[in-house]
């Protein structure tokens, strides 16, 4: 039979889980908003690009590796916001249409929560892993796309 303390602990993992999930979808807004800056200024600046990609085989070239670097960067994104199964740890009505019809005790109501805490951490954690290792992609990527923008700058300056 479980305690409120020993709950308390397995609680403070399923929040220490939640609090990393927001965190990780505040890195993504990040990105998202280096991609979107990109993109941005590509638009607007599109007749400047005509001249730019002119600028020789060097500055073309980077440039565009870098534009597909970012598209990719954005791909991984996505993937990394997908929806995704995260589970909640206790559903009030399941809980009640299984309590039986005498009085439930503390210690076994603290012992099936605890359960209930242990299996969607679990499962939480695996979906955090997944948003986290998307977002590694991503951000490799975005790094890799203004290496390849800054090689085209320094292509066209030297031409």
């Amino acid at each position: 039979m479980a305690t409120e303390q020993q709950y308390a602990v397995f609680k403070a993992l399923y929040d220490e889980e939640a609090a990393r999930y927001r965190d990780l979808s505040d890195r993504a807004k990040t990105y998202i908003s280096v991609i979107t800056i990109f993109s941005g200024v590509l638009v607007f600046k599109s007749d400047d690009l005509q001249k730019f990609l002119n600028g020789g085989l060097l500055a073309r070239w980077s440039f565009v590796a870098g534009a597909v670097l970012f598209i990719c960067a954005l791909g991984a994104l996505l993937a990394a916001t997908r929806i995704r199964g995260y589970v909640r740890f206790a559903d009030p009505d399941v809980i009640i249409d299984k309590w039986p019809k005498k009085a439930l005790g503390d210690e076994e109501f603290f012992t099936d929560r605890i359960g209930e805490l242990a299996i969607s951490t679990n499962a939480n954690a695996t979906c955090n892993n997944d948003l986290a290792n998307w977002l590694a992609v991503s951000s490799w990527l975005l790094i890799a796309a203004v290496a390849a923008m800054m090689l085209s700058l320094i292509g066209r300056v030297v031409k």
